[in-house]
């Protein structure tokens, strides 16, 4: 093998070689442009992401301040009711002792005051009086008054059947 030979055979290697560089470049060309258009879609899917995840975040501050504002709604809710409640046991205790004072008072009253029945008359024509004999109208008397029970004012009956109500 002469020196031309062996220089043309190693011109044929290197010339081999790089063909077959040029080829796994263009191969590895074509990886790094599918790379570089799968990093696009990754970068927005990235961003996406993101922005899904600040919403999230700031869907859940809004749930926990209207949560806590809720709780707070609650709870002043709450403690009126609990005053109202207490108010209207002071005021059911007052209206009960009002009317067993009422009750004692009208019992009293009644016990104190004879019974008086009026006079049953025969025959009663139009005008309220009987006749008798004679021509002479005759209107029974007066009946005695019991003494009037003590005047209520309409709140403290109103109250009065409001409780008789709840017995």
């Amino acid at each position: 093998m002469s020196g031309a030979t062996l220089s043309l055979l190693v011109d044929g290697l290197i010339v081999g070689l790089l063909v077959a560089t040029i080829g796994y470049a263009v191969v590895l060309n074509r990886k790094l442009a599918a790379l570089r258009e799968a990093k696009a879609e990754m970068d927005a899917l990235a961003a996406g992401l993101a922005e899904s995840v600040q919403e999230a975040r700031s869907g859940l501050d809004d749930l926990m301040r209207l949560s806590q504002d809720s709780g707070e709604e609650l709870q002043r809710t709450t403690g009126t009711a609990r005053s109202l409640a207490d108010d209207l046991v002071f005021l059911m205790e007052r209206g009960n002792a009002l009317a067993d004072r009422l009750d004692g008072a009208i019992g009293a009253a009644r016990s104190e005051a004879p019974m008086v029945t009026a006079p049953v008359t025969a025959a009663v024509n139009g005008n309220g009086g009987d006749r008798r004999p004679g021509g002479a109208e005759h209107r029974p008397a007066p009946a005695k008054r019991r003494p009037a029970a003590p005047q209520i004012s309409p709140e403290e009956a109103k109250l009065r059947r409001a409780l008789q109500g709840v017995r």
